[in-house]
């Protein structure tokens, strides 16, 4: 029972337990309230309650951290309506702890198909790599879930839902606001499950290549992007060497330097980054608390 697992998590301290339990409660609550579950996913969040819910057409993702505008639903079932769309996407803010930004400085609204969304979801520019902000008629939902034990999951879920879909709405008017911990499971130190955003974005590009999509330079942008994710974490650890990916990581970035140095996606400072990391580790580690410390300036 419930119950049951809620003393065990307590006694035994297993975070995923209580998370269980606590999951538990909530869907039983939606039940009762008339709601259909689609999904449950607390395994995907180590002990984080994510459900899937719905009462009637639409689904729409919220995180637990994370809160909306407003108008943040009615202005993506416009989008909708307007466009006779599969999904409506919304913009967002970033949020940190005493500021947040837009993710795309300037308000534009258009319709694409998922190909075209892929890519720009890709850039992560005008459509953010998250499910959230995004209103999703249900049987685009329905029978497709989030791989389970990945702390990357939505970047496994979100382009075959939106190649799928296909008949997309877009503003990037900030609705949503995404909140970055720094505690959160992608942005602590090291560990094994670092590795999973590199699987993730290998197997969009995969994905790209079987289906032999026009998108092969921004899928590759986004591959050398996560082992540079990757990298930054291991250099946050004492003794980083002595982590296996380590080497397995470094050689990938300096092999593929000069595609890097080419790579329009890239913003200046990532590009010079990455020939500093050809001449040296510690020249780029200086370079990238150059540049934190200048961003902390900026805000």
């Amino acid at each position: 029972s419930p119950q049951d697992v809620f003393k065990e998590s307590v006694s035994g301290g297993d975070v995923r337990l209580l998370g269980r339990w606590g999951e538990s409660q909530a869907a039983n609550m939606l039940r009762k309230k008339g709601y259909r579950l689609l999904a449950a996913g607390y395994r995907c969040r180590f002990g984080e309650i994510d459900l899937i819910a719905c009462d009637k057409n639409y689904i729409c993702f919220v995180d637990g951290d994370d809160f909306i505008e407003p108008n943040h639903l009615s202005v993506l079932f416009e989008l909708i309506k307007k466009y006779d769309a599969n999904i409506a996407v919304g913009g967002i803010y970033n949020c940190y702890e005493n500021y947040r930004v837009p993710q795309c400085k300037k308000s534009i609204e258009f319709r694409c198909d998922g190909e075209e969304a892929l890519k720009k979801m890709l850039e992560g520019v005008e459509i953010s790599g998250s499910p959230c902000c995004k209103l999703i008629r249900r049987e685009f939902v329905e029978n497709r879930y989030f791989i389970v034990g990945k702390t990357y999951e939505d970047a496994f879920y979100l382009p075959e839902l939106l190649l799928a879909a296909d008949n997309i709405a877009v503003t990037t008017e900030p609705l949503y606001n995404y909140w970055h911990r720094t505690n959160s499971t992608t942005t602590v130190p090291f560990d094994k499950r670092s590795m999973d955003v590199i699987e993730a974005y290998e197997y969009t590009m995969n994905l790209v290549l079987e289906r032999k999509l026009d998108l092969t330079d921004v899928a590759l942008f986004r591959v050398f992007w996560s082992y540079f994710v990757v990298l930054d974490r291991i250099l946050l650890v004492e003794n980083y060497r002595n982590i296996p990916q380590y080497r397995q990581i470094v050689a990938f970035l300096k092999k593929n330097w000069l595609n890097i140095l080419k790579c329009g996606y890239f913003q200046k400072s990532r590009r010079i980054a990455a020939v500093a990391l050809k001449i040296n580790v510690k020249l780029y580690c200086l370079l990238s608390v150059l540049k934190a410390k200048r961003d902390e300036i900026n805000r």
